[in-house]
């Protein structure tokens, strides 16, 4: 399936695009009921209480890990990404939250080495760029920014060149990280997984069970680890090392900074 069919059903398959949907068809049928359930609906992923009941789950599938001091490297796979005024405006929280993770998970090893894994999705400026330029501002790390890859597939692929079969810590958000593992994996990697970037709550307030935008967001990202989840386990039956990647030509950036 190509980037930008995924990219599509990805969009139609949120649930404030079905909700909008339902809703324009319920308000033409003229059905209270249609419509009163589309407000159900709207005010349920809106609560933390319901979108935490989905993605926790996901964040529960792999604990921190002790640190390994020998592990050379660190990978950490890009997230959302914009185009802002400047480098760190431009790395979303979650994407922020990958990064320092990284820097804090090389602070610990003896020789580090941290590979930047995300490209362009749209044309805007690859997301390792912006955090290579980041990196550079937190102080002296080796690190190599990988900038072609799309998608998790593609992560893995362009990653497995530099690590080759040498253990690593795979770094990305914590609802993120089984499907990363499970695509790492299928390619003979060595990844030990160091989740971060944890969404669920431990406890709950009054204003938690009253509907808020991120929580909207929250169930967003649960459906869509959840159904790429069920493509890779159940409909895609063939090896990802057969997989071809929307862009065959590999670009890095290495920058070997003295510690």
């Amino acid at each position: 399936m190509s980037f930008i069919a995924r990219k599509i059903i990805t969009y139609l398959l949120n649930p404030l695009s079905i909700i909008v949907v339902l809703l324009l068809f319920f308000s033409l049928k003229r059905s209270r009921k249609g419509v009163l359930l589309c407000a159900v609906l709207l005010y349920l992923c809106g609560t933390t209480f319901f979108a935490d009941m989905l993605i926790r789950p996901l964040e529960k599938s792999y604990s921190i890990p002790k640190i390994e001091p020998t592990v050379n490297y660190v990978v950490v796979l890009t997230g959302d990404m914009f185009s802002r005024k400047t480098a760190l405006s431009s790395s979303g929280c979650s994407s922020t939250q990958r990064l320092l993770t990284a820097v804090s998970v090389c602070k610990h090893l003896n020789n580090c080495t941290i590979i930047l894994s995300g490209g362009s999705l749209f044309g805007e400026r690859a997301g390792s760029l912006i955090w290579g330029e980041i990196l550079k501002s937190f102080g002296n790390y080796t690190y190599i920014a990988e900038d072609t890859s799309k998608t998790t597939e593609e992560n893995a692929l362009f990653v497995k060149k530099h690590v080759k079969d040498r253990p690593f810590y795979l770094i990305t958000s914590a609802y993120h990280m089984p499907r990363s593992m499970l695509l790492f994996k299928q390619l003979g990697m060595k990844p030990i997984p160091y989740p971060s970037d944890f969404l669920a709550e431990e406890r709950y307030r009054l204003p938690d069970f009253l509907p808020w935008g991120r929580n909207i967001r929250k169930v967003e990202l649960a459906l869509h680890e959840y159904l790429g989840l069920a493509y890779y386990k159940l409909l895609r039956r063939r090896s990802l090392s057969q997989y071809t990647p929307s862009t065959t030509t590999e670009n890095s950036t290495s920058a070997a900074v003295a510690r």
